[in-house]
């Protein structure tokens, strides 16, 4: 599925009705050459999750996949070729969640370039040993930033009263020492987490330092900071034909996934300012949860599409990756600021595990609303909170999602929050949203530590301003109201 970040500033991206969300750090020069009706995916790439009995009985790798002790298996492997088999969720810490779910059931397979992946998925897919197959879809992402510290941050406190009420809350609980301090795991294109306001909230996993030894055994070496999921082949042309031409990787850190989650796009660092900037620093702007900790996960990736630079994905396998690495490392929430209307089995199962390790997840409602608007994956799924963005006047951001769907809505159009390289700029979309809301869950979590996170969820969507009579064409189609 092509996952896509989606902060869109002004009309530029309207017209466009898609399969995907995509970022650009500029306008592109001719952003309608694509028409984004199809979904995107990863050349030679296949994934599959077998049955129980099946899946328990192969090995984590697989080299020589068309000697298989399964017939169907093996003229399913013969016939398109496939050269590997290789378990995905084999280091998933939470046994009766991996369980419950099937994680360890699902594996990548690795086939050739030319191969017709859908036409794969389809034969894999009726294969008796099998429960679902489906490519390694992309999804976009795209960012536009205004540009020139609390007074310009009109959603957490203005006036007039269409914001989320931040300085109210931060009377009650600022999530700083002396009170437990939950994390928010920011999935995206990684972190600038050396940033001056936010290096001070980066959280650090100190059962791991950077000495080249995985000291806490969860597989990951030195991820101190966080992890870095970016293993694309989308590296030249011709690895990933497109219905729009070649998808090329255009990142500083493409190939190897590694302990670096820094952030070389520039979207995970607008989404990880208002989540939670360092607060009553004297520096730059605020975050909603004051000082909670961001975990940094990297799993998209700047890219070229057709020609055209500055788009930005994320694959389903890495985002599935990384959100049960947030899981494992104790995340209380996930902020997830992409999706897309192409429903990913993969991305499911991960956001069930997640679920079922007791964390709060947020995701993005989405930005291009086409008439009827599109369902957006993952947000759409029960155990997500959906988050849709409105304007300083609390109305619904004019041609961004809606839907019955969606369960809140917050400030999500000319937010000032943290940019690249030490700088602070505006940024608007759902993308800015989300993590308002999952700033407001840490918060929640911070001051009700013994809270279920069914009840952090329930007090977040049923204790919202109701702005339904500032939005009579989108009643109940906004969630319950306005974050507060």
């Amino acid at each position: 599925m092509v996952l896509f970040i989606f902060v869109i500033f002004g009309l530029l991206f309207l017209a466009v009705a898609s399969k995907l969300l995509f970022f650009s750090k500029k306008p592109l020069a001719n952003p309608n050459h694509i028409d984004l009706s199809k979904p995107v995916y990863v050349s030679g790439k296949l994934l599959v999750k077998f049955k129980d009995e099946v899946g328990a009985s192969l090995p984590v790798e697989i080299k020589k996949p068309k000697t298989l002790p399964l017939d169907s298996l093996n003229k399913l492997n013969t016939h398109f070729n496939a050269s590997k088999l290789e378990r995905i969720f084999d280091d998933a810490k939470n046994e009766e969640a991996a369980r419950k779910v099937g994680l360890k059931n699902i594996y990548r397979v690795t086939l050739a370039k030319e191969t017709d992946i859908l036409k794969a998925a389809e034969e894999y897919q009726k294969d008796p040993s099998v429960i679902w197959a489906e490519p390694n879809y992309l999804r976009y992402i795209q960012a536009t930033p205004d540009d020139p510290d609390f007074n310009l941050q009109w959603g957490l406190h203005q006036a007039s009263d269409h914001d989320i009420d931040a300085p109210e809350a931060w009377d009650v609980q600022k999530a700083e020492d002396g009170s437990p301090v939950p994390s928010v795991a920011v999935i995206d294109t990684g972190v600038d987490w050396d940033h001056e306001d936010l290096a001070g909230n980066i959280f650090e996993n100190e059962a791991d330092p950077i000495n080249g030894s995985d000291d806490d055994s969860n597989t990951y070496v030195d991820d101190f900071r966080g992890w870095d999921f970016v293993d694309t082949d989308c590296l030249g042309p011709g690895d990933c034909p497109t219905p729009y031409g070649d998808l090329i990787c255009t990142d500083a850190d493409c190939i190897t996934r590694d302990n670096n989650p820094d952030d070389s796009q520039g979207h995970g660092t607008l989404c990880s300012g208002v989540a939670s900037a360092v607060t009553n620093n004297t520096t730059g702007v605020a975050g909603t949860a004051w000082n909670a900790e961001i975990m940094a996960v990297r799993a998209g990736y700047e890219a070229s599409l057709g020609g055209v630079p500055g788009y930005g994905f994320l694959e389903d396998e890495d985002t599935s990756d990384a959100i049960v690495y947030a899981a494992d490392m104790g995340a209380d929430v996930i902020s997830m600021s992409w999706g897309s209307t192409v429903e990913s089995s993969v991305d499911r199962d991960a956001v069930n595990y997640a679920h079922d390790a007791g964390v709060v997840l947020v995701a993005a409602a989405g930005n291009n609303s086409p008439t009827p608007p599109f369902v957006l994956y993952p947000a759409v799924h029960d155990q997500i909170i959906s988050v849709a963005a409105t304007n300083s006047d609390d109305n619904l951001v004019f041609g961004y999602n809606y839907g019955s769907w969606i369960n809140v809505s917050a400030p999500g159009s000319s937010i000032r929050t943290t940019s690249m390289n030490d700088g602070y700029s505006y940024a608007s979309g759902t993308s800015l949203a989300t993590p308002g809301v999952a700033g407001a869950a840490a918060l929640l979590i911070a001051k009700n530590p013994t809270w279920t996170k069914q009840a952090i969820v329930k007090r977040l969507v049923n204790r919202t301003d109701y702005i339904g009579n500032l939005n009579p064409s989108y009643v109940q189609k906004m969630g319950t109201g306005r974050l507060n």
